[in-house]
């Protein structure tokens, strides 16, 4: 056999005779882009943005004014005394919510009945006493104080925008009240024909009166308190004097006041 005989580079070797090629490539590595290599000149670029940057800014600063050490001292004190404002007014809030709280307030109570006076032949009764108790809800006394109590029987009520004028020849009482205490006015008598004729509902019985005083912290306010009360519901024997004899004291429509809600302001005088 002298032919030779081509062999198919195809065929696959035998079962178990396959041959492996093993190709070795080494890595390989792309070149660095145009932005990542190393730019003299774009580096001389951005040294110059930040120098001018940086000139910009202490040129800014350098004509920003200056306080001088005189100025900042001055600041520094008006600082201060706006400090030592804010904090004196807070004192003196506190001050006033105190005087305030403390302070004397002087109130009408109640009218109260007295005594009885009755006629010495018939034994009837002719009159009663009333007076006033005043008292002072504060903690402090109230001090230079003057009242004056008036009563009035009329048929009419009393009209709006009433005078309540100081009738009667009684003297203004001077009086100092303490912090909690109570007080009485003097009497005044009240006849059983009026006392009959506003059981009866032929009559009005008003009584009405101030007080006005000074507080311990101002020498130179006068506190004032005004009332005003129309006597209804009389009930019992007004003409016993063994009878129990009572009454309401009804409010009136004005006079019955404190301080600056008083129109008026009575002269003690």
């Amino acid at each position: 056999m002298g032919n030779n005989i081509e062999k198919d580079s195809s065929q696959k070797p035998p079962h178990g005779k396959e041959t492996h090629t093993h190709k070795h490539s080494s890595p390989t590595t792309d070149p660095p882009s145009g932005s990542e290599k190393d730019n003299p000149q774009g580096t001389a670029k951005r040294s110059k943005q930040k120098e001018w940057i940086s000139k910009k800014l202490d040129e800014l600063w350098m004509r920003i004014p200056k306080p001088s050490p005189g100025a900042w001292t001055a600041i520094f004190t008006g600082f201060l005394v706006v400090f030592t404002f804010l904090l004196c007014l807070i004192a003196y809030r506190a001050d006033q919510t105190s005087r305030k709280s403390q302070r004397a307030y002087l109130s009408y109570g109640s009218l109260q009945m007295g005594r009885k006076f009755s006629d010495p032949i018939t034994h009837k009764l002719t009159a009663i006493s009333l007076f006033i108790l005043w008292g002072n809800s504060g903690d402090t006394p109230a001090k230079n104080a003057h009242m004056h109590y008036t009563f009035k029987p009329q048929k009419d009520e009393l009209p709006t925008g009433y005078g309540f004028p100081d009738l009667g020849d009684q003297k203004n009482t001077r009086f100092v009240l303490g912090p909690k205490a109570i007080t009485a006015s003097g009497e005044f008598i009240i006849s059983t024909a009026h006392l009959l004729a506003v059981q009866q509902g032929q009559e009005h019985l008003y009584i009405w009166g101030w007080v006005t005083y000074y507080d311990i912290f101002d020498d130179r306010k006068q506190r004032v308190t005004e009332f005003c009360n129309d006597i209804i519901n009389v009930t019992g024997d007004v003409t016993d004097p063994n009878a129990v004899i009572t009454f309401t004291p009804s409010l009136c429509q004005e006079h019955n006041c404190y301080d600056e809600e008083c129109k008026d302001n009575p002269n003690p005088n």
